[in-house]
């Protein structure tokens, strides 16, 4: 977000033409002042080449062309304009504000810092000069600077909304919500139809999960002037309180009025691969790195909905190009750790997860994981010292028993007195805590003190249908473990088909489900 007054030398305009020999001279400053750009700059040519102005009152009408061309978009012209003004007049402040406003305008933000900081060294007392340095410092990435450039424009104009209104941009952008919210309220009530203020506030609100406020803000926003940025920021609020459709419509809306923004399609793709609208979800992450090939976070999410979707192969190199392009945060080396795991490539998989834990070493999560790689690579006794760090680190009861299930599998398929001993050490945890919900019930079974049957009747005891159908994905794949045990694979095959079957994929974030699919495939099933 970055809200400049564009025309921010037309204020000095006033000084042009005092005593003028000639009727409608004023009509080039007229016309800029009024916004008719058109017939500005007609009329500005017009006393240009009429010969009847002497060089510092040129110098105004090329500086007040030149605001009606920048306002324009014709950019060439604009710069022509600005550079004729100040070999008319060098000392002229406002012609290098003009240029610096240009440049800012092309996104050459380094010519317009240069340009603002000659206007300001020849008029210290200028805020609009300070504003637009701070637009183009903030552009830059440089907070600290803009923050001092908005500061001083506030300070020589303390009834300056826009340079509040952008100082609070700042704010946001460094994370500082309170301060934003702070100067987007005094840019309101200097300026209550200040559209982009109630974005910056709504983004702030949003920050701080206030998505109530932040919905207000948005619509007082689209209502005062309808912008892309509005609607993503309603999109992003309507997401958090989990209104997907409000949101997706609010996201389709920001792309209708910029579709040059990669924002809105990103967020729009992030629900539908959350819905399992993968198709969706991909051609909408497609076309955000398509707008920005530098998009990590896009190609992050491409990755998952690839996954998602079972196609384990362009998940696995979408992960790399967001590794490539952004140092990332874990969970891209855990979804490509998982994609990878589908594939086979078991190996691949274990660096990925031991990467991960090398990012976040305290994550029981990520053990688990890693056990799971050496698990389906047939590395049982690796599995089971990965399984018993995650029971180490996780505090959750359920969890806990789940990673112990795990363990159980690993230690049936390599003996050593150790592994006698912790066997027997799970049956004591077991009796001694009878009681603890339905992971315990898949550890009884697997310590043969509860018959499959019993298994598959209590999986069908849970709070809702998607409590059931999670404890019947995991129930089918550790039927299928048994089976597969006692060398039964068929009914292993069948009862990893029933755990993948029993949830949705958008649902399947469970490692049941994902070691049915890896199991099925190992064994020869489809």
């Amino acid at each position: 977000m970055n809200f400049r007054i564009k025309l921010a030398g037309v204020a000095g305009l006033i000084l042009f033409l005092a005593g003028s020999a000639a009727a409608g001279t004023d009509l080039c400053y007229q016309y800029a002042s009024q916004g008719q750009y058109g017939k500005a700059i007609s009329a500005c040519t017009s006393q240009i080449n009429s010969g009847n102005y002497n060089a510092g009152n040129l110098a105004v009408l090329y500086n007040t062309r030149g605001n009606a061309y920048e306002q324009s978009e014709k950019y060439g012209l604009a710069i022509a304009d600005y550079n004729k003004a100040i070999a008319l007049n060098p000392s002229y402040a406002l012609a290098y504000n003009g240029l610096g406003n240009v440049y800012s305008d092309k996104g050459q933000y380094d010519l317009a810092v240069s340009q603002y900081s000659k206007a300001i060294q020849l008029d210290p007392s200028y805020a609009y000069s300070y504003n637009g340095r701070g637009n183009a410092y903030g552009a830059k990435g440089q907070y600290d600077q803009a923050l001092a450039d908005f500061s001083k424009a506030i300070k020589l104009m303390p009834s300056y909304a826009q340079a509040y209104g952008n100082r609070g941009v700042i704010y946001y952008n460094k994370g500082q919500y309170d301060q934003a919210i702070n100067d987007a309220d005094k840019a309101i009530r200097l300026n209550p139809s200040f559209a982009e203020a109630y974005t910056t506030r709504g983004n702030a609100y949003n920050a701080k999960g206030r998505y109530g406020l932040a919905i207000d803000d948005f619509n007082k926003a689209i209502a005062l002037k309808p912008s892309a940025d509005a609607y993503n920021g309603l999109g992003n609020a309507y997401r958090q309180k989990g209104q997907y459709n409000q949101a997706i419509m609010s996201y389709t809306k920001a792309i209708n009025l910029n579709p040059s923004n990669p924002a809105p399609y990103f967020n729009r793709g992030i629900i539908y691969s959350k819905n399992g609208q993968y198709d969706l979800a991909i051609a909408s992450f497609n076309k955000a790195v398509e707008l920005n090939p530098a998009f990590a976070s896009a190609y992050a999410e491409l990755c998952t909905a690839y996954y998602g979707k079972g196609r384990y192969n362009l998940a696995i190199a979408d992960c790399g190009k967001a590794v490539r392009l952004n140092p990332p945060a874990e969970n891209i080396y855990v979804t490509r750790g998982k994609a990878c795991n589908a594939n086979g490539q078991f190996d691949l998989a274990e660096a990925d997860f031991n990467k991960a834990i090398s990012m976040a070493p305290s994550d029981a999560s990520l053990y688990f994981n890693l056990g799971a790689a050496y698990y389906y690579g047939g590395l049982y006794e690796k599995a089971a010292g990965s399984f018993k760090r995650a029971i180490a680190l996780e505090h959750n009861r359920a969890q806990n028993d789940l990673d112990r299930v795990w363990l159980l599998l690993s230690y049936r398929h390599f003996s050593s007195d150790k592994a006698v001993e912790d066997f027997n050490m799970l049956g004591t945890y077991v009796n001694v805590n009878p009681s603890g919900g339905w992971a315990r019930s898949i550890l009884k079974y697997f310590l043969g003190q509860t018959a499959q049957e019993g298994l598959l009747n209590d999986a069908r005891q849970g709070k809702n249908k998607q409590d059931i159908a999670v404890q019947l994905c995991q129930a089918y794949y550790y039927a299928g473990e048994e089976m597969l045990w006692e060398g039964k694979k068929d009914k292993a095959r069948k009862f990893f088909r029933k755990s993948i079957a029993s949830l949705k994929s958008h649902q399947a974030d469970y490692a049941e489900y994902e070691a049915a699919k890896v199991m099925l495939k190992k064994t020869g099933g489809k």
